[in-house]
């Protein structure tokens, strides 16, 4: 049984009271233990952060945050999702990219820019993320731990992007620089007893290689997030190498459910045979955590849980506990979920067309 068993929301879904009270229901349901609330920009959604910007200031001709009350109302929602989660007995992760951060820091900060860029280099950043993280642990100390993505160019602003041409910039390797950066996050975090994972989301294998460059030179209780497959979620692609190269590091890995490279539930398919596979040569190597994701950020009102492409996340979660799933048993459950009944010829006919779904995709 792989321990740490994960539900990833990656998009609008988590913004829903009905989205979370399926969300939780269905962790619970499926033997999960935590919920993965994700999301690129996520945190200037509901962090000022205080240290930097006091929500409580007179107005001087404008907030000191664009949109304060949507912050404000959103802090109280975060704290709705995590007194939920309590009662049900789930852990509650938040996962986002790195650098992120408000546009009125370039305001306070105008130094940052060079020549119109954000520099990801300047020194200012360390203390920055040192205390932003200080601020999300005092703020919620329900939220168990992060996952951070430092190694993508899709954040707001990263060395991987080759936008800023400073000297510093050129001078700096990506392995000091995502070490730099998650240092400082890790510092922060653990300095309040919450936990850190460091997702590998990389571009090229030179990256991945800095990523783990920079781990291994990291405290070893950090963890290492890896998707199954390098770089996408792409079911035909090869087992991520970082699963099985040796690392004194915790290591988690993410699949994806809702289909994002496999007709999306519009047409279903059946991965349990890839899944089974992929968890198994997990075991194989130590892998402690499994993250599902059910949705993605770029499709609004659409997840797995809505879909036939729902089976995949139940037989992922089946396999994490050491306990796989045939076709025939996912899909009479789904069945019972979605209150469907059908004729038993058809009850029989359809576990065998999902079984040959993947092959056909």
């Amino acid at each position: 049984m792989i321990p740490f068993r994960g539900l990833e929301l990656h998009g609008k879904a988590f913004w829903s009271h009905r989205s979370i009270g399926q969300a939780l229901e269905t962790v619970l349901r499926y033997g999960l233990n935590a919920l993965i609330l994700h999301e690129s920009d996520f945190t200037t959604e509901f962090l000022y952060p205080r240290p930097l910007f006091d929500p409580d200031a007179t107005w001087e001709g404008a907030p000191v945050r664009r949109g304060e009350n949507a912050l404000q109302n959103n802090q109280a929602y975060m704290r709705d999702i995590l007194k939920k989660a309590r009662r049900a007995g789930v852990e509650v992760w938040i996962e986002n990219v790195e650098l992120t951060f408000p546009d009125e820091l370039l305001e306070r900060k105008p130094e940052l820019l060079v020549d119109g860029k954000v520099c990801p280099t300047h020194p200012y950043w360390v203390e920055f993320l040192r205390e932003k993280y200080l601020d999300l642990a005092k703020t919620y100390p329900g939220i168990r731990g992060l996952i951070v993505s430092a190694g993508s160019p899709e954040g707001r602003a990263a060395l991987s992007q080759k936008k800023c041409g400073c000297p510093r910039c050129s001078a700096t390797s990506l392995a000091s620089w995502y070490e730099d950066l998650l240092s400082a996050i890790h510092g922060a975090l653990a300095s309040q007893e919450m936990g850190m994972a460091v997702r590998e989301f990389s571009y090229t294998a030179n990256h991945q290689e800095a990523i783990a460059e920079a781990m291994a030179r990291l405290p070893d209780d950090l963890i290492s997030c890896v998707k199954v497959t390098p770089h996408d979620f792409y079911p035909t692609f090869p087992d991520n190498p970082l699963i099985a190269k040796e690392s004194r590091n915790a290591r988690w890995i993410e699949y994806d459910t809702m289909g994002q490279f496999y007709g999306w539930g519009a047409f279903p398919c059946l991965m349990g045979a890839d899944i089974e596979r992929r968890l198994v040569h997990a075991g194989r190597h130590g892998v402690e955590g499994v993250v599902l994701r059910v949705e993605w950020e770029r499709v609004n009102d659409w997840w797995s849980l809505d879909t036939p492409n729902r089976m995949n996340l139940h037989a992922a979660a089946a396999a994490a506990r050491g306990s796989p799933m045939a076709a025939a048993a996912l899909f009479s459950d789904w069945l019972d979920e979605e209150s469907i009944d059908i004729a038993s010829e058809t009850t029989a006919l359809v576990p065998a067309f999902l079984e040959d779904t993947w092959n056909i995709m």
